[in-house]
Formats: structure tokens, sequence, C-alpha cells
């Protein structure tokens, strides 16, 4: 008999009390926090508690570690982050931030997060959509056609869309700017464990929360500006960190991207964001995603040798298969929630099963998927049910 090869987690599940819990395969959702982020959180607060002002000096240069930890793990410099409350806000921040004519055009693919195409309506753009009515999933073509019209100005746009695929960074903003269009794209499905390069892709800005694969938890968020643009974003939140005083005592913007940040940060969310990224830095995410591809290639194997649907397969030129499994079902709420009675725990969306991994992922965890899922199929056939 051959010997099967079992892939073991990158990091210590047992520091991750959702994955001693249950197989956890819903990154896609929320990702877990490990021990270490959430002792993070909760120390910085308990030194506020203790010590009120005494160390703020300290959890300021926290917030500006974070910053640089953000930009080495998605390319470019730290002088081009600034943090926002969401991925929502940063979407916002860009779009409202523009200041485009009502003569121009803000163009978001159909069927996307809602807040690609509702960042619009805090402007005087006209919304135009790319693959209206998504008839099919969005190709670069769609986004080329659309471009071709000058009033399109800006692109916004998902790069691992809700076909759970990523697309070519370089390749849509190449066709962006080509057709003389600045591209915005939203990284919360991909940030965190796949290979990325903001910098190198040449993207014009970009925004994720934390809350997904970057596993810090909700409630903080980044925008990267590209540098030749900075002067020509107008900031949403004036405040006393975005502004100085000048010599002759006026106030002014600053000339760096702080001055998107207005308020006093939330300080115990960039302590938990440091714990979590020198986690994810220790690994680095092209073993991440190295580890992901593999774990997805099991999993399909798995499927297969049990008779079960076979993941989606990704189609499309200049895009690639990312972090989450797709696995046809009948019933995708309904596999959902028995799998979640039975420990395995999913996500779903539109007619799949959504199977989503990370760097604590095991062979276990499919272990525990293929077996429930499969004893679900069967139950729901033999009920007189289509699965």
């Amino acid at each position: 008999m051959a010997t099967v090869t079992r892939i073991s987690a990158l990091l210590d599940r047992s520091a991750f009390r959702a994955t001693r819990r249950a197989a956890y395969l819903d990154t896609a959702t929320v990702g877990p926090l490990s021990r270490t982020t959430v002792a993070a959180v909760a120390g910085a607060l308990q030194d506020v508690a203790e010590h009120g002002s005494a160390h703020l000096d300290e959890h300021f240069a926290v917030v500006e570690r974070s910053r640089a930890q953000a930009a080495d793990l998605l390319g470019a410099t730290a002088e081009s982050y600034a943090f926002v409350r969401s991925t929502t806000a940063g979407l916002a921040q860009v779009v409202q931030g523009l200041d485009l004519e009502p003569s121009d055009s803000i163009a978001v693919p159909f069927g996307e997060f809602p807040s690609l195409a509702a960042s619009v309506l805090g402007t005087q753009a006209g919304l135009v959509w790319v693959n209206p009515g998504a008839v099919h999933a969005t190709t670069l073509d769609d986004y080329r056609q659309v471009v071709r019209d000058p009033r399109v100005r800006l692109v916004v746009a998902p790069w691992v869309d809700a076909s759970y695929e990523a697309v070519d960074l370089r390749a849509l903003a190449d066709l962006c700017h080509d057709a003389g269009a600045l591209l915005c794209v939203d990284l919360i499905r991909g940030a965190g464990v796949l290979p990325l390069d903001l910098e190198a892709a040449d993207v014009d800005f970009a925004v994720t929360n934390a809350y997904k694969w970057l596993l810090a938890g909700p409630g903080l968020g980044l925008l990267y500006v590209h540098p030749r643009h900075l002067d020509r974003l107008r900031s949403l939140e004036p405040g006393w960190l975005s502004t100085v005083w000048t010599g002759d005592g006026e106030l002014a913007w600053r000339s760096d991207v702080r001055k998107l940040e207005g308020g006093t940060p939330a300080i115990p969310l960039h302590h938990g964001l440091a714990a979590a990224l020198d986690e994810l830095a220790e690994l680095g995410t092209e073993r991440i995603g190295a580890h992901v591809r593999t774990l997805s290639g099991e999993l399909a194997g798995r499927l297969a040798d049990a008779g079960l649907p076979a993941p989606r397969a990704t189609e499309r030129e200049g895009y690639a298969a990312a972090a989450v499994c797709r696995i046809p079902v009948r019933d995708p709420g309904g596999t959902v929630r028995a799998l979640a009675d039975r420990g395995v725990v999913c996500g779903a969306s539109g007619s799949s099963l959504l199977v989503a991994l990370h760097a604590f992922s095991d062979s276990d965890d499919l272990d525990q998927l293929v077996t429930h899922l499969g004893e679900h199929l069967t139950r729901t056939r033999e009920n007189g049910a289509t699965p």
C-alpha cells in the first residue's frame, strides 16, 4: 500500500482556539486569532488600565512598527501606507478623495462586495458596471472594454474576486493605465496568504482589512497610496494627526501619507496587528501560498477518491487560484449548517461550499471535511433530497 504523505500546519494549531474546537475552514469570512495576537491586544489595554498615558510613546512606536510590517508583507515602503478603520473606509477615502467630476465615471465589477460600488455614492462621478449582470466570471477583456470609454477615470476592483480567483494585478494595472484610468484594488481576500508586491504591480491604490487572512481581527485596515498620487488625494478625516502647525501659526496638511489619519489610532488593535504580522512574516507568503496550493491539490484528490463533487477549476486567462476551494453543492447553506454540527466550519457563496485554507490548515482538517461532507450528501440522497 502506498504511503500517503500527511500535510502539517505551518502555524502552531494549538495557538488558535478556533482550530482546537473544529476543523476551521472559514477564513474567507473571519480569520481566527492566535493566543499571541489576543494577548497583545489584551496587554495593551491592561497597560493603559494600569499606567494611563505613561507608555504612550511606546504604543505609538507599535503603530509605526505595524505600518512597516504591513509594507514588508504587501510590498512598497511604509511611507505608502495609511491606516483606516476598514476596507470600506479605505475605498471611500480613495473614491471620494480624488474629487472626480460629474462627467467622470468609476468602473466596478457587477456582483462584487457592495462596498466597492457603494463608495461611488459619495461622489459626483457616475457608476459604470464591468460585466453588467455578471453573466459570466469577469475577465480582463471585460475590464478592457469598459476602460475604452475615456470618461472612466477610475477602476475599483477586487484582487481576488467573487469566484475566489486572483487577477494578475500588473496586467490589470497596465490595461487601466494604457487607457488613462487609475486602479484601486481591494486586497482583502488575498492579503496575508498570497504573495504580493504592490510596487511591482504598479497599482495606484489598494485597501484591505486585517480580519481575514491577516489574522488580526476587525476594526483596522490598510490603505496603500502610490507616491505619485499622494498630493491629489484629499483627506476625508482632518484631525490633529493629519495636520501640522506652520511657522506662521497656520494649520496645514501633513505632506506624507499620515495626512489621511486624522485621529488617535486604535492602539490595542495595532498591537494585535503587529503580533499577527510577526507570525506571518516568519513564514512568508511564498511559503504560505505554496502550503495552500498543496492542500488544495490534496483536497481535490480526496474528493475525487470519495466520489464527491470536484472543486471548480480556474479557466480565465490572467487569473489564478487563490486560497479558497469552491465545491458545488445543491444546498450550500444547509451543507454549512450540517458540517458545523459535526465540527467542520466552512462558508458558502452562490451554489458553492467555500473551503478557505491558511497556514494553520492541515490534512486532519481535510479528513474531517471529506468524511462529514460525504456522510451529509449520502444522507440527503437517502432522504430523497438532491445534494
